[in-house]
Formats: structure tokens, C-alpha cells, sequence
């Protein structure tokens, strides 16, 4: 959640109403992972763990499906379009020592977002 407040802290002081739709669409695309877990595409030449990514906007959703109960753990949120080559990469190498970035979770019908 904290990527989705940054991006919006980032974009509001240019467009308030820009900063709350560019949040819908990612609350949007939560909810289709919810339904289709699978539709994301694996990104071996940034990691070797077991996450999808889904492209919203310039930006992309890192995301894992449990295998068990199917559940959809939000990863964290990144920057598509880096400035520089490798910052994509090197977000990503923070995620892979971090498995405290998978507490993020969406259930279907529960997402917390109405």
C-alpha cells in the first residue's frame, strides 16, 4: 500500500483528480488478478522467484499466486519506465531479499476497496 500512497503523493501536486484515477486503475487491476491470477507474464531477466507482473499505466504490478488457495500477494508496485537502466532490476533485488513484501494480500470479494 505504501507504493500506491507514493505514486499518488507523486502525481497529486500536478493533478489531484489524476492522482485518485491512476489509484482506481490500480484498484481495477487488483481486482482482475483476483479473477484471472495467471494473466500476468513471468519476467525471468529481472528475477527467479516466483512472481508475475502486470503492466497499469507506466507502472508495474509485482505480484505472486499461492498455489494452495490461489490467493493473490501484491508485491509492491514499480516504476515500468525506469529513468535509469536498472533501476527496474534493482527494485526487483530488493524484493528478492525482502519476503516481508509479500504481507500484502487480495482475496476475491475482499479486497478492502469498494
Amino acid at each position: 500500500m505504501d507504493d500506491l500512497l507514493d505514486i499518488q503523493k507523486f502525481i497529486s501536486p500536478d493533478s489531484p483528480a489524476a492522482a485518485d484515477r491512476m489509484v482506481e486503475e490500480f484498484f481495477s487491476a487488483f481486482e482482475h488478478l483476483v479473477a484471472w491470477p495467471r494473466s500476468g507474464h513471468s519476467r525471468g531477466d529481472l528475477t527467479e522467484r516466483a512472481v508475475l507482473f502486470w503492466p497499469v499505466g507506466s507502472y508495474l504490478i509485482v505480484y505472486h499466486v499461492r498455489d494452495e488457495d490461489k490467493l493473490v500477494q501484491i508485491v509492491a508496485v514499480l516504476l515500468a519506465a525506469a529513468r535509469r537502466a536498472g533501476d527496474t532490476r534493482e527494485s526487483i533485488k530488493a524484493i528478492n531479499g525482502n519476503r516481508s513484501a509479500l504481507e500484502q494480500m487480495l482475496r476475491l470479494g475482499n479486497s478492502g476497496h469498494q
